[in-house]
């Protein structure tokens, strides 16, 4: 919690201090250079790539504990909810 805290408080200054809407490739450039923001934006995409799939398993895992009866053929509905993300774009 308190490193979460404090993280909060450090990007918030970031925000104030580079107002550009860019994320870490705009803080890094100005304070590490083009070659260093470069490593830094990927990083943030990895990041925004591959954390909501972790989440959202960790979540389906801890209510697996709860409500174990639920059918597991639900998994079938997952190709029909991407498709209808990559149409409608939402």
């Amino acid at each position: 919690m308190i490193m979460y805290v404090t993280f909060t408080f450090s990007y918030t200054e970031l925000a104030c201090a580079i107002p550009k809407a860019g994320g870490a490739f705009d803080y890094a450039d100005r304070t590490l250079g083009k070659h260093w923001a470069f490593f830094a934006g990927m990083a943030q995409n990895i990041e925004f790539i591959f954390a909501p799939p972790a989440i959202a398993f960790a979540i389906g895992a801890y209510f697996n504990i709860f409500f174990r009866s639920f059918p597991s053929c639900l998994f079938l509905l997952q190709p029909i909810y991407c498709l209808r993300h990559l149409i409608f774009r939402e």
